[in-house]
Order: structure tokens, then C-alpha cells, then sequence
């Protein structure tokens, strides 16, 4: 069945799909639990899936659903883990036990955190930045078909060729850039697909060429992640959505898929094809190792779990639904933080989000900019590593990274902070048009921050970089290829070209 995007009936699947599996998750398998803790529990499922109901039930919506989407990460990720019980194995993975006190605690966290961005999102920031509108971006504008064919075959395998050969001397400080570039490109041409703009051949080149290899190599799969590969795919939903006005069934199906069957192998993968570094501080591929021997390795785990071994090794839902929401499971962090902050482990009071302050810096120009190794300091400093093991980096929520900071107080106020620039980036970069170059520019910039699992600075530092990044590749092509790109002032209520 088709729902388009104005079609009411979609919001009330919407919340009959998340009725639906509360209602197992309260009756079935959860049902020994506490009822303060289911009932803190629902609130979180509820809360952040409010959002997203809203979102689709308001015709005037904007075509990227930055907030709906971060609190629908809070409601999966921290709410439905709260159901899960104390002694389930999904916590043997951190190898600390939970005190009950702590996780209730934790949860009531997470409902005060969603609540203090709300209230800073709805009722405050649109009273607070009423002249927010009149902030102007320059985002790269399409004015020929025939640059999405330049784009397909020109810019998209250069870009990929700089990213994997810019590994030594100055350029290799370029490659995040290159990164940032084919991944922009890959969006344009998928927004432009699904709007009908690509000539035959240029299709042809998108379906059976770069989308393969975006899906496998261009979103490093095969190096061992799944995370940009998810993002990925959740962008081009969001992109046919904003486009074709109704819900990308297959997209999605997709999506849920790989995770279904990839996340669960994912360990074995990584262990095959990784080995430590020469300075013993990060996992890379093996010295001599192609993205050919690992989609070998790949093949073979696939094979070995979900086709030969018989009953031992056969796909099992269940199983594999169970592994793969270990890694989702964001709330034993929150409950590891809570339970050493402040003793044995003082407050940071802000020092994890310096790296902000310097983030914007090429490292082109400052060779010695210090590196990010929160991922891996806080996890030793935490016990989820030994002491002297400085390559795994953890993930470290946002909720845990402001509990780690401030306390309960850092919870309400960051939250307020980040629900105040949520609707900024509202107002200034979500409420786009459905031109494929608009789109592909919101979407690359807030698709990180719709998964808040990793550190802030990481995050939004992410998106600091690649504003302005994108918004330099804007002005540059639209001097170099005048007739094919325009760089366009866009302040919401007129858009003025600056280049011609």
C-alpha cells in the first residue's frame, strides 16, 4: 500500500507500529520487571517518538527531520533497552553488574534530557531567535542536467580515487575532505534519480556502479563499519521521501536487513581483516589487504552463519535480532558513567568539548592539532578496556558525555543548548526545497546529528568541518563551471545568486 507524505492514515500507522511493540515489550518476555521501571521505560519510547508523529502529521514539515529522528534514536536505543532485564546477557558485554538504583536512575536521566530539549526546541527557541531566518548559507545549486553527468562520471570516481590514495605527505590531511566530497555527490545524484533529472546512461552508471560501490566500499563497510553505512541508507530514504512524497518501503526494508544480517557478523569481520597499527593506538586492515580479500572474508562469514553448519550456525531471528540490539543498546554506557561519576571518576566539567573550539582548524595548517582520543580515554578510564589498551575507541552518548561532564545538571542544560541549535538548523538548513543539491547539502550535515552514540565534538564537529567544506566546493564550482553551477544565497524568504 502507498502512503503519501499528506496522506493522514501514515501517522497513525506510525503509532500503531510503536503501540504495537509496547505492547510486547511490556507483556512478553519483560513482563518481571519493576513497574516504575516499565513505566519509565514507555515514557522514553513515547518521548522520543512523539517527534517524528508530529513531523508526519504536519503538512508544512520540513524535508529533514533532524529532531524526529534524534529523540526516534533516544526511544530505540535508550527506551526500548529499558525493558530489558537486569541479569539478560545484553549487559554481560561490559562485564560490570548493574545496580538497580543506578539503572532507574538513569532512565529518569534520559526522560529529563529529552524533556529540557523539547521545552528549548518548542516553546523557547522560536521566541528566543525569531531573526534566526535571516542566517544565509551558500549551498550548491544545479542549473544543468548535464553536471549530474559530470558529477557521475567524473566527480564521483576522482573524489573516491583522492580518498583511497591520500594516505602519506600533506594530502593525506585532505582526505576526511575527499570523504565528505564523494559522499556529497553520491546524495545529489540519488536526489537527482529519484526526481527523474539523470539521463539513461548517467542512471545506468548510478544503479549498477556507484551505488554497489558506495554500498560496499564507499561507505567502508568493508573496512569493518557499519555505522556510515546505515547513514547511508537512512539518508536516501529521507531523500525519497522529501522527493516522491511517500514512504520508501523498500529502502527501509533494506536498511533493517543489513542490520538484521551484518551487525552480528560485524566482530568476526574486524577480526579478520584488522590488525593494530605500528604505534599500537588504532585498528587498521591488514599490511597487504584489499577491499577484494575482504569482501572475500566477508562471503565466507556470511556463508559460514546463514547457510552451511546446519542448525548450529542457520539464520534465527530471534538470535540475530538479540545481537544486533546489543550494539544499539546505548543505556548500559549511560549506567557505566552514572556509576563512576563523580567517584572514582571526577566530572570533566566541559573539557570534552574543547576539541570545538579548534575543530574548524585544517590540520593542513596545524600538522600538531591535538586528535580526538576521547573514544578511547574515557573507555580505559571507565573500565571497558584494560589500562594499557589504547586502540578500541567506545562510543560515548551524548546523555553520557554530559552526565560525564556536569551531572544531572549537564544533562538539563546541554539539552537545552543542543534544542536551541536543533532549531536553528531547523529553520536555516532543514526547511529546504527538494533541488537535489539543497537536499544532498542538509541531509550530509544533519544525518550525524540525528545518531547522537558518538562524542559531541566528534558530531558536531563533524558538521562544522563539512559546512565548510560544502559551502567552499559551492563557491569553486560555480566559478569554474558557471553554466553547469550556482552558488545562491538562500535566507528562507528570497534566493539570490552571488555567482554567475
Amino acid at each position: 500500500m502507498i502512503f503519501f507524505s499528506s496522506d493522514l492514515r501514515l501517522k497513525y500507522l506510525y503509532a500503531f507500529c510503536i503501540a504495537l511493540g509496547l505492547v510486547w515489550a511490556n507483556f512478553s518476555q519483560f513482563q518481571s520487571l519493576p513497574f516504575f521501571t516499565l513505566t519509565l521505560s514507555n515514557a522514553i519510547v513515547l518521548l522520543g517518538a512523539a517527534p517524528l508523529f508530529f513531523w508526519l502529521k504536519n503538512e508544512q514539515r520540513e524535508a529533514i527531520p533532524l529532531l524526529p529522528m534524534h529523540g526516534f534514536f533516544y526511544a530505540i536505543t535508550f527506551g526500548i533497552a529499558g525493558f530489558h532485564r537486569f541479569e539478560q546477557s545484553i549487559f554481560e558485554a561490559w562485564r560490570f553488574e548493574i545496580p538497580k538504583d543506578t539503572f532507574v536512575y538513569a532512565l529518569f536521566c534520559v526522560i529529563a534530557g529529552l524533556l529540557s530539549l523539547y521545552f528549548a526546541y518548542y516553546l523557547v527557541a522560536p521566541r528566543l531567535l525569531k531573526k534566526i531566518d535571516k542566517v544565509t548559507l551558500f549551498p550548491f545549486y544545479i542549473k544543468d542536467k548535464n553536471a549530474y553527468t559530470l558529477l557521475a562520471w567524473i566527480g564521483y570516481p576522482l573524489t573516491c580515487l583522492l580518498y583511497w590514495h591520500s594516505q602519506e605527505g600533506w594530502v593525506a590531511y585532505l582526505k576526511p575532505s575527499f570523504f565528505i566530497g564523494y559522499q556529497f555527490i553520491f546524495y545529489v545524484l540519488m536526489a537527482a534519480y529519484f526526481r527523474g533529472l539523470l539521463s539513461t546512461t548517467t542512471k545506468v552508471v548510478l544503479l549498477t556502479l556507484i551505488f554497489p560501490y558506495q554500498f560496499f566500499i564507499g561507505s567502508v563497510f568493508l573496512e569493518g563499519s557499519i555505522g556510515p553505512l546505515i547513514i547511508n541508507l537512512v539518508a536516501i530514504c529521507i531523500l525519497f521521501f522529501a522527493i516522491r512524497q511517500r514512504m520508501p518501503w523498500g529502502w527501509m526494508a533494506l536498511i533493517i536487513l543489513t542490520i538484521l544480517l551484518i551487525q552480528p557478523i560485524k566482530g568476526e569481520l574486524r577480526h579478520r581483516i584488522w590488525q593494530l597499527n605500528e604505534k599500537g593506538t588504532s585498528y587498521q586492515l591488514k599490511q597487504g589487504a584489499t577491499v577484494v580479500d575482504s569482501f572475500r572474508e566477508l562471503s565466507n562469514i556470511v556463508s559460514n552463519q546463514y547457510i552451511d553448519g546446519g542448525g548450529a550456525h542457520t539464520f534465527e531471528i530471534k538470535k540475530v535480532s538479540q545481537d544486533s540490539y546489543v550494539r544499539m543498546n546505548r543505556l548500559t554506557t549511560l549506567v557505566q558513567v552514572i556509576d563512576r561519576t563523580p567517584d572514582p571518576q571526577p566530572y570533566r566539567y566541559g573539557s570534552t568539548y574543547t576539541p570545538l573550539l579548534t575543530k574548524w582548524i585544517p590540520r593542513i595548517f596545524w600538522e600538531n592539532k591535538p586528535r580526538e582520543t576521547l573514544g578511547n580515554d574515557w573507555a580505559r578510564a571507565y573500565g571497558l578496556a584494560t589500562p594499557t589498551d589504547y586502540a578500541y575507541s567506545y562510543n560515548l552518548p551524548w546523555i553520557a558525555e554530559m552526565y560525564m561532564n556536569f551531572g544531572f545538571l549537564g544533562i538539563l542544560g546541554t539539552s537545552f543548548l543542543i534544542g536551541l541549535l536543533f532549531y536553528a538548523f531547523k529553520v536555516v538548513i532543514c526547511q529546504t526545497g527538494n533541488d537535489p543539491g539543497m537536499l544532498a547539502f542538509g541531509v550530509l550535515l544533519m544525518m550525524p546529528l540525528m545518531f547522537p552514540e558518538s562524542h559531541l565534538s566528534m558530531v558536531l564537529g563533524g558538521v562544522i568541518v563539512g559546512g565548510i567544506l560544502l559551502t567552499t566546493l559551492a563557491f569553486l564550482a560555480a566559478k569554474l563551471f558557471p553554466k553547469m553551477f550556482e552558488s545562491i544565497v538562500i535566507n528562507h524568504s528570497h534566493i539570490t545568486p552571488i555567482c554567475k
